[in-house]
């Protein structure tokens, strides 16, 4: 299940989507797998969270080992979705290391517009 940027946007807060564009955009979504449904990943920020995506045809959940509590998904979820949107996984999927854009570049060009259009 793949989120376009208007879906994540009504997943968070404005200030968590600003932010999760930000961390997308800086590469701070590194560690990034998919096994089946399930997702993980490793976002730095005050110090590196682990979130957790599970997904079916119809719903995603999501959790990350930040201490945010104020409505919505947290920036490390919402990097981490953009992150999945951009990159279109199959089934099984690891990149290991900093997810920059030079990983991206070819399929970041299709969605430049999308994510600053979402802001």
């Amino acid at each position: 299940m793949i989120l376009s940027m208007e879906d994540i946007k009504a997943l968070c807060t404005k200030t968590s989507f600003e932010r999760g564009v930000d961390y997308f955009q800086m590469g701070n979504v590194t560690d990034l797998e998919q096994f089946g449904n399930k997702i993980t990943a490793t976002v730095e920020g005050t110090r590196d969270y682990t979130v957790t995506i599970r997904t079916d045809k119809k719903t995603i959940t999501a959790t990350c080992t930040c201490p945010y509590n104020w409505g919505g998904y947290c920036k490390h979820i919402v990097a981490t979705l953009i992150a999945l949107s951009v990159n279109s996984p199959k089934d099984t999927l690891r990149l290991t290391g900093s997810y920059s854009f030079l990983l991206l570049i070819s399929r970041w060009e299709n969605h430049t517009i999308e994510i600053l259009s979402a802001i």
